[in-house]
Order: structure tokens, then C-alpha cells, then sequence
């Protein structure tokens, strides 16, 4: 189990962080205050993932 931050912009271009665990690759508990839908949008265009051991 590895754990990510996620850095990036959400839509209306507002500075957002949050961390999800997992693999990638696999399905994620993502913890942020962004709904699924909202993530899928942000990873497919803004996620930036810093692993974290």
C-alpha cells in the first residue's frame, strides 16, 4: 500500500491538495472534499501524483 499526494487545479482553476492510497493503476480511497466525478476530471487533466513511500 503506497500513498500519493495529489497537487494540482480544479476546475474553476483553484489550487487544490489531497492524498489518496493504493496503487496506482487500482482503485483509490481518495481523501479530499472532491467527489468522484470531480477527481476523474482533475486526474485526466491536472493530477500530479508525488508518491510517498
Amino acid at each position: 500500500m503506497s500513498s500519493f499526494q495529489v497537487v494540482g487545479l480544479d476546475k474553476s482553476g483553484t489550487p487544490i491538495e489531497g492524498k489518496l492510497n493504493g496503487s496506482l493503476g487500482t482503485g483509490f480511497s481518495f481523501i479530499s472534499s472532491l467527489s468522484e466525478l470531480d477527481w476523474n476530471w482533475f486526474c485526466n487533466y491536472n493530477c500530479k501524483l508525488v508518491t510517498h513511500g
